[in-house]
């Protein structure tokens, strides 16, 4: 069984993109708005004290460094095919068919802020992933291993750079996409409004 796309949602997303992009932001605010969206993002150094061990997908995008609770994780293919969708918002890079389903496919550092465009010559993988209702292909230049974490493995990252709180000692970015998918979700409702 198929499931056909949420198009009133999708059409929310870009018509809510499209009035953002209208709305010129100074330097300092587009830092700010960032550093927000980064804080909220970020997984939160005290939920991770709350377990013993979770396992998180370890995976590259850019120069970037990635984790994902595997829990979350329903597939990974080698992409094949990315057709752009005109009017999507940038983090929305096309669509990709995903074993016989249609995902939007999601660039991370567009959608932090780190990049306005994606390296397709270098992107190789497609995350699926589910998150409640949402369901979505993250893109990967690699994909590495699946790491075993504990709660002291987690370090405050202290950098000036306002998309990543928390990270491991290796540099790889712990992220909860729980929190992704609901300003996805917000996005589209805030502008439905």
């Amino acid at each position: 069984m198929t499931t056909s796309p949420q198009w009133d949602a999708i059409h929310r997303e870009i018509q809510l993109t499209a009035e953002l992009l209208e709305d010129e932001l100074s330097t300092s605010q587009l830092n700010a708005l960032l550093a927000q969206r980064a804080k909220q993002f970020a997984t939160d150094v005290q939920s991770l004290s709350n377990f013993q061990q979770r396992y998180f997908l370890k995976f590259t995008v850019g120069n970037e460094i990635y984790g994902i609770d595997v829990q979350t994780v329903q597939t990974i293919v080698t992409l094949q095919r990315l057709t752009p969708v005109a009017g999507a918002p940038p983090h929305y890079v096309g669509i990709t068919n995903v074993k016989g389903q249609i995902l939007s496919a999601l660039s991370l550092p567009i959608f932090f802020g780190l990049s306005s465009s994606v390296d397709l010559a270098k992107t190789s993988f497609v995350i699926a992933v589910q998150l409640n209702d949402m369901r979505l292909g993250i893109l990967a230049d690699m994909v590495h291993e699946v790491l075993t974490i504990s709660a002291e493995q987690v370090s405050t990252h202290t950098s000036d750079d306002p998309s990543f709180i928390v990270s491991l000692p290796d540099g790889t970015s712990l992220l909860d996409l729980m929190s992704i998918a609901n300003d996805l979700k917000g996005q589209s409702e805030e502008h439905s409004k």
